[in-house]
């Protein structure tokens, strides 16, 4: 039998042309929240989701609103113990110690997503954990104070941790995430923008046998962290080093020298300045079966790279057949030339592709004439759909500043060949 959620959402965008009135509102709207809350609680026997995100774009916001939250929340915290999944985005706020106090008697927490508690220091963190012992899903971005002390003694719990996100912690270093590297668990790993990050993170991070999705965006890393990984034993199937600009293309044989060229599906190699064709030559002569392969703003990616993966053979089967995305987006050395090696028949799977717009408009248009199932985009916009991790009701907003809340997926929508035949 299904289990029913129950949702309580709570949206304002506080404008500067009504900054009083909306925060006297959002006050109230937050106080009718939790009264729903408890009244829910009190009278439906039922796993509740909760989601209470307050989005504020002001620093005129009035603190005593935030605090009534508290009060309410805390007021009918000793009915919640059916309360399961957490996503709180709040800003402005110092106050954690209290929220702290009331989510211990949430013991049934199996996921939190916290964003925008800059102010909030490790003994904040340290205390929500620690009062979760069936925590399994933790997500923290903006975390400006959040240092490897969270993590420290993380091995005298009981916590089992499979998802975790810890964006823009910068003082986040490597000894934290040794520390983390504890729970064997580990099925996904965000560790988007953490400057502090080097190899020895990611040579801890090797280890871990269930590691399937990581994401190294803007770390510090260098090739010694994917020679790492190369011979780890992680079953990689999705890897992000968008930004890691201390890579060259001999990161790229080091990465798959081992068991990864077996397992990895989606490779993003975004904004990495060194890399040039003869990386994606290595990618080709491998044979992995990549679906999909983000390059976007390299300058040295050209026509040639293109000709390879259209050329790229997988179990006897050539014309880059595994391919479904493909991000080309201002790569400098992509030209008109290219756009031969994406007719048909050739990445006959291909359904996102990302070129720069100053290619001619008449090419691209014929192009997308040819081939109605593939999905043109000229804009630099971001390929792919988001694919929801339907457990812990993860969600994406649209805007850059929440770009934290992005869905935890590992795989793409699997492309039948019946649809590749009829297209």
């Amino acid at each position: 039998m299904d289990v029913p959620v129950w949702r309580l959402s709570a949206w304002h965008l506080i404008s500067q042309s009504s900054i009083t009135p909306v925060s006297a509102m959002c006050g109230h709207l937050l106080l009718k929240a939790c009264s729903l809350l408890k009244w829910v609680l009190f009278h439906c026997k039922c796993y509740l989701h909760f989601w209470l995100w307050l989005l504020s774009r002001d620093n005129a916001l009035v603190m005593s609103r935030h605090l009534s939250f508290f009060l309410a929340f805390r007021s009918c915290a000793s009915q919640i113990h059916q309360l399961w999944n957490l996503n709180l985005q709040l800003q402005q706020i110092s106050q954690m110690l209290a929220f702290s106090r009331s989510i211990r008697r949430c013991t049934n927490l199996e996921s939190i997503c916290l964003g925008g508690f800059s102010r909030v220091t490790d003994t904040g963190f340290r205390a929500i954990i620690h009062s979760c012992p069936g925590l399994h899903k933790l997500k923290v971005t903006n975390g400006s104070h959040l240092t490897d002390l969270v993590f420290h003694d993380i091995v005298a719990t009981s916590l089992c941790l499979t998802h975790v996100s810890l964006r823009w912690c910068t003082l986040l270093t490597d000894a934290g995430i040794e520390r983390l590297s504890f729970n064997k668990g580990l099925n996904v790993l965000d560790l988007k923008d953490c400057k502090s990050l080097g190899d020895e993170a990611v040579r801890a991070l090797s280890c871990l046998p269930r590691l399937r999705k990581l994401v190294l965006d803007g770390t510090m890393i260098t090739n010694q962290a994917m020679e790492y990984l190369g011979v780890g034993v992680c079953p990689l199937a999705s890897l992000s080093l968008r930004g890691c600009y201390k890579l060259t293309n001999d990161c790229i044989p080091l990465l798959f020298a081992g068991s990864v060229k077996e397992s990895l599906h989606a490779l993003d190699l975004s904004r990495i300045p060194s890399l040039t064709d003869d990386a994606i030559m290595v990618i080709v002569r491998t044979r992995t079966p990549l679906t999909e392969l983000r390059l976007r703003e390299n300058p040295e990616i050209g026509d040639a790279s293109v000709k390879a993966l259209a050329s790229m053979q997988f179990e006897g089967v050539t014309r880059g057949s595994t391919l479904q995305l493909l991000d080309l987006y201002d790569c400098g050395g992509i030209t008109l030339l290219a756009m031969k090696w994406f007719k048909k028949p050739l990445f006959p799977r291909l359904r996102w592709l990302g070129l720069k717009g100053s290619l001619n408009r008449i090419m691209v248009d014929a192009l997308v004439l040819t081939r109605p199932f593939l999905r043109l985009a000229c804009g630099g916009e971001e390929l792919g759909t988001p694919y929801r991790d339907t457990s812990g009701e993860w969600c994406r907003h649209e805007d850059d500043d929440s770009e934290d809340l992005e869905p935890w997926h590992l795989d793409g929508e699997a492309v039948s060949d019946a649809e590749t035949v009829n297209e």
